[in-house]
């Protein structure tokens, strides 16, 4: 769940439904619901706020929607099981963890995969610090993985 850009409105991913809901934030109203997979496990929102990125943790994919129609504009398939995502505004990409292939994922404004990152086992949560550490949580052995995100790959 997160709020809109404006802050008048709440996002959030509907995990079993398979959809998004936007609601309004003071009076609780639905204003859009979009049913767009599965199992909808996180969202994360561009900071212009044009954009959601969505995992869709059964169908192995993740969705790229316009964030105020919740209309689809691309769907990826990605390696299996992904859960978490977070948009860094820096670089301008979508970073996602795919919890059984152990993988970290980068993705573009377009939705496509830029790059493939092997991780520690079972990936699962996203956190960006203010001074550029991209933050992934390891649910079955506790540990928590650190990349420094101020510097693109080579």
């Amino acid at each position: 769940m997160l709020f809109s850009q404006k802050k008048t409105q709440i996002i959030s991913a509907n995990f079993d439904a398979g959809s998004i809901s936007i609601l309004d934030r003071k009076t609780g109203a639905l204003v859009k619901e979009s049913t767009i997979g599965r199992d909808i496990r996180r969202i994360a929102l561009t900071n212009d706020g044009k954009l959601l990125l969505a995992t869709d943790y059964l169908n192995d994919q993740v969705v790229l929607l316009d964030a105020k129609t919740l209309q689809t504009k691309q769907v990826t398939a990605v390696p299996s099981r992904p859960f978490g995502v977070v948009f860094d505004a820096l670089n301008q990409q979508f970073y996602v963890t795919s919890f059984e292939r152990d993988k970290l994922l980068v993705i573009n404004r377009q939705g496509e995969i830029t790059q493939t990152l092997e991780t520690a086992s079972t990936p699962r949560g996203l956190a960006l610090t203010d001074d550029g550490r991209l933050l992934v949580t390891h649910s079955l052995s506790g540990q928590v993985s650190i990349y420094d995100v101020t510097k693109k790959p080579a």
